[in-house]
């Protein structure tokens, strides 16, 4: 049947940021002509967001809408939270369409404290504000290593991203579970691996089970030291691997002497010192080699400057040219996490010119985004100056050393 494509009832579907996610229209026919005819469409709106319906004729011949009528029919959605990472109520994101009493048992699976209107969390061991992020009595297990360097009330050590405590005694335990899985399955599944490669099947169970056993204890032990020192974590886990090669021995029926466990706890603190310590070497590595690139590619910038204008270094109008073809060169080689000619103001990046902002020539940045390195291009007798670094920390995020901007030439 023949449709008036342009006469139509169109529903469309947002999320709750706004983004479109669902479109349906349905058409007004020929079968309307000299009567009438009835568009109907059904949306389900699985999430929180905002519908938008409407019906519209963009024809030259008249078509009459009467008794739109906009139906919600409310479906077995019971109650839906949303928190801020410790544990905030989001009010306007979260909803409980015709409940008298909610469920109090919510953030953590912790029951809501609401009688005298202080909305605490009830962990078993404390009470917890979450619009504070503070516990709101001191914790009984305060003394221990991990938590002296922290006030006695404070919650996951003031990181709800990474940690979280279920009971009000133990930030890191979650961390250390996850790691004491990820540690038994590597351990385990690498052993495996290795029978089946050499051997062709699994042939001693016993050995895969000790060494599952090991990477649990390993990586459970050393979950528990997150957040400490270089020095602690290190000792952390020459603990946890002298402890775990120790349960593997008893598992596989070998004997546990002397020599083994302080081998393995030599590996644990080797391979924590040196895996900290790789980390850094690799990082001053990868900004000393860009640095000796851009040193060259600011060379080649200057000399085609010349070439180009005939003018040279001090003269006017040579600097603005030089580093116009120095961010030309830099963006044709496409070189990973660098920036060029990005302005920064209190950790966050603005438009160029923005006042009290700092301009960085070249930033090397990490994954994070956060920065690692400033490369600064002077020309003539410019240097950098003290104030200038003083900016740069000021501004740039990632940025706290003055060994941390480079002055190019």
């Amino acid at each position: 049947m023949q449709k008036v494509l342009s006469a139509y009832l169109r529903i469309l579907v947002y999320n709750q940021d706004s983004v479109l996610i669902e479109e349906k229209n349905e058409l007004l026919s020929t079968a309307a002509q000299g009567g009438y005819e009835r568009l109907y469409q059904r949306v389900f709106v699985p999430k929180a967001g905002y519908v938008q319906a409407y019906v519209a004729n963009e024809s030259e011949q008249e078509v009459f809408f009467d008794n739109v009528t906009v139906e919600h029919r409310q479906g077995l959605q019971v109650q839906e939270n949303h928190y801020d990472p410790f544990g905030l109520d989001l009010v306007g994101l979260s909803r409980s369409p015709g409940l008298k009493e909610l469920n109090q048992y919510s953030w953590n699976g912790k029951e809501k404290q609401d009688e005298f209107g202080l909305n605490w969390h009830d962990h078993g061991w404390r009470f917890y504000d979450p619009a504070l992020g503070r516990w709101v009595v001191t914790d009984p297990d305060a003394e221990e290593a991990e938590q002296e360097s922290w006030t006695t009330y404070q919650f996951g050590m003031d990181n709800a991203v990474r940690f979280n405590d279920l009971d009000g005694r133990c930030p890191t335990c979650p961390v250390a579970a996850a790691g004491a899985l990820a540690g038994a399955l590597l351990g385990g599944g690498i052993e495996a691996g290795m029978q089946l490669y050499n051997n062709g099947s699994v042939t001693n169970w016993n050995a895969v089970g000790g060494a599952a056993l090991q990477g649990g204890i390993t990586g459970g032990l050393a979950g528990l030291t997150a957040g400490t020192s270089l020095a602690t974590t290190a000792a952390g886990s020459g603990l946890a691997n002298a402890v775990g090669g120790a349960a593997s021995n008893a598992i596989q029926g070998k004997a546990i002497t002397v020599e083994s466990v302080a081998k393995d706890a030599a590996i644990g603190v080797g391979s924590a010192l040196g895996g900290a310590l790789a980390g850094k070497a690799v990082e001053a590595a990868q900004v000393s080699k860009l640095g000796k690139t851009l040193t060259k590619l600011a060379g080649e910038a200057q000399e085609n400057v010349t070439s180009a204008t005939g003018k040279v270094a001090g003269q006017k109008g040579f600097g603005t040219a030089a580093h116009k073809e120095f961010q030309t060169l830099i963006d044709a080689k496409g070189l990973k996490n660098v920036a060029t000619e990005r302005s920064y103001l209190g950790g966050r990046v603005v438009p160029y010119g923005t006042k009290g902002s700092s301009r960085a020539d070249v930033v090397l940045t990490r994954s994070n985004g956060q920065v690692r390195q400033v490369f600064d291009l002077k020309t003539g007798g410019a240097k950098l100056s003290d104030s200038q670094v003083g900016k740069y920390i000021k501004n740039v995020p990632g940025v706290n050393k003055a060994n941390q901007i480079s002055e190019i030439r």
